[in-house]
């Protein structure tokens, strides 16, 4: 079973992580409401919600206000 979790960013609003054991919801770690983000009281959202979906890059958890200390340097986190 594959543990690893795919750091992204949906609709350029929410940053988050997909769990490859399942693919079917996005975990978030930030939402900006302000640029439209509309899942505000959960920590969860479903991947079907989002018209857009692409892997987080470093400067994006700089853009959320995020910090990337443990992402970025462990095979267990894919990312751009």
């Amino acid at each position: 079973m594959d543990n690893r979790k795919k750091l992204v960013v949906c609709d350029e609003n929410v940053l988050g992580y997909i769990n490859l054991r399942d693919e079917s919801t996005v975990w978030i770690f930030r939402a900006l409401f302000t640029k439209g983000a509309l899942w505000s009281m959960s920590d969860e959202a479903p991947v079907s919600r989002y018209k857009s979906i692409r892997l987080a890059t470093e400067a994006d958890f700089d853009y959320f206000r995020v910090s990337s200390v443990g992402f970025f340097n462990t095979p267990e986190f894919i990312h751009a």
